[in-house]
């Protein structure tokens, strides 16, 4: 997810396998004002099925 999320920006990181560090991240969308709001704003939408396997497609066609 890293490769998608921007810290901070449409969403909020946290290092692999540290509650501790999730829990920080999780007790900042409840506490700090409108930082939801800020976030959601600025995500993106994912893509379609379809559009992601014309990726992969033309990413194997052109190393092949």
């Amino acid at each position: 997810l890293a490769a998608v999320i921007e810290h901070e920006r449409n969403g909020l990181l946290f290092r692999a396998g540290d509650a501790l560090d999730l829990a920080q991240q999780l007790s900042r969308l409840l506490g700090e004002h409108g930082l939801l709001r800020r976030l959601s704003a600025n995500a993106r939408p994912p893509k379609s099925t379809t559009t992601y396997v014309d990726e992969l497609l033309a990413m194997w066609r052109a190393t092949g």
